[in-house]
């Protein structure tokens, strides 16, 4: 069975799923909790898993027969992508070329490896089928809320460019599938492992967001024949505040971190 289409639906073995997909405690799990905080746009995914109180699948991941998962939807495409992951704060990347908005991100924990779950944190019933139930490779044991991809985050793209030096980071337009104009980051494949820092995901935004009066594909009186999507997305996203064709009252960094907000420092960082 393909770990990126099972489903516990097509699954032949019973087992409790950590559901968290609704407002209402997961009836398998009564005593545990399971959140998730999901960002990016593109290909590029940034997950973090957060659970307690489910002792049995913690054990599963410990083991290496269970693991983080996040997987990439795409409706209009079918487009459908996988990634495990052992640890709770993993990386999704997929082709953006393979999918139209909008995209959505599935996250939860996937078994890779046919196993026994302990249901001693599990609800009554499953207790009385015994301390420990098989699970099947593929079987989804937390399901977490779709999270759809913010638009106006989609704006930005970053890809690693070879020909820049290791200190150098470059912005300019580029059309994507559906014809509208998004802004592309290139970046030396040395500053690569940055893309995982809010500071540094928050000053990106900050450079795209100064570029925008200089881009003719942002022009906000353009005619709503080819006024640019991703323009309009942001209009609505910052309304209240000056935008970029309002010349000096223009502020980019607000706006930057009005759309992202920026990484608040370490409780220990505070104190000095």
């Amino acid at each position: 069975m393909s770990l990126a289409s099972a489903t516990p639906e097509q699954s032949l073995a019973a087992a409790p799923v950590l559901d968290a997909t609704g407002d209402e405690p997961s009836l398998d799990w009564p005593d545990a909790e399971y959140s998730v905080s999901v960002a990016g746009a593109g290909g590029h995914w940034q997950v973090q898993h957060h659970m307690s109180g489910a002792a049995g699948i913690t054990e599963l991941i410990q083991a290496g027969a269970a693991m983080f998962a996040a997987e990439a939807r795409c409706p209009r495409t079918l487009f459908s992508d996988l990634a495990l992951c052992q640890h709770p704060t993993m990386q999704l990347h997929f082709d953006e070329s393979m999918t139209r908005e909008p995209v959505f991100v599935v996250p939860g924990v996937v078994a890779v490896a046919d196993c026994d779950l302990s249901t001693a944190e599990a609800a009554v019933i499953w207790r009385r089928t015994g301390s420990h139930v098989p699970i099947e490779r593929g079987m989804w044991l937390v399901r977490g809320g779709a999270v759809k991809e913010d638009l106006a985050s989609s704006l930005l793209l970053f890809k690693i460019d070879d020909g820049l030096e290791d200190h150098e980071m470059s912005i300019g337009p580029y059309e994507d599938q559906d014809g509208n104009t998004r802004l592309l980051i290139r970046i030396p494949d040395a500053q690569q492992p940055r893309l995982g820092q809010e500071a540094f995901i928050a000053q990106a935004w900050q450079t795209a967001l100064a570029y925008l009066p200089s881009c003719d594909a942002f022009n906000l009186e353009s005619d709503d024949d080819t006024s640019n999507f991703f323009a309009a997305e942001l209009e609505v996203k910052l309304a209240g505040m000056a935008l970029w064709n309002d010349g000096a009252q223009w502020d980019p960094v607000r706006a930057a971190t009005r759309l992202r907000g920026m990484p608040l420092p370490a409780p220990h960082e505070a104190e000095t």
